[in-house]
């Protein structure tokens, strides 16, 4: 059963393309500049992307935007290369965040988010009608 389990992970489309070096992401809106720190990107409910990488280290920071976030907490939940690196239990916007090392011998890796629920912008009188999950930005830099 172990065994089906894992080929079964390893046969996901972002896994496979990672191997084949194919650009690949679903559930991630286009790329969102947030000033000095760069840019980021909203994830919907699920998301994945493969991402390049030829740093050292990742670093991933996470949050959560809803507007009722104080009475409603969000988890969310991030993978890469699918272990699991953040389990959190959103109250408020701040970001939270992790810096890991670069898998050896690897210029890609898999990014996967997920969160309880979603909201829309437009819902609270914006015209935004995307469905937002978490905010993401993921960079690779040497120490």
């Amino acid at each position: 059963v172990g065994g089906v389990g894992y080929v079964s992970a390893e046969l996901r489309v972002p896994f496979r393309a990672q191997r084949a070096g194919w650009d690949y992401s679903y559930g991630f809106y286009d790329p969102e500049s947030n000033g000095a720190n760069g840019s980021f990107r909203w994830a919907s409910g699920r998301a994945a992307a493969v991402v390049p990488v030829s740093e050292d280290l990742i670093e991933l920071s996470v949050w959560t935007h809803h507007p009722d976030v104080a009475l409603h907490p969000v988890e969310l939940k991030v993978w890469l290369d699918g272990e699991l690196v953040m389990d959190s239990v959103r109250t408020d916007r701040e970001p939270v965040g992790r810096t890991m090392r670069r898998p050896i011998d690897q210029d890609s890796v898999v990014i996967e988010t997920w969160v309880s629920r979603t909201w829309k912008p437009s819902d609270y009188g914006q015209e935004d009608s995307r469905e937002l999950g978490v905010g993401v930005r993921w960079r690779s830099y040497d120490p």
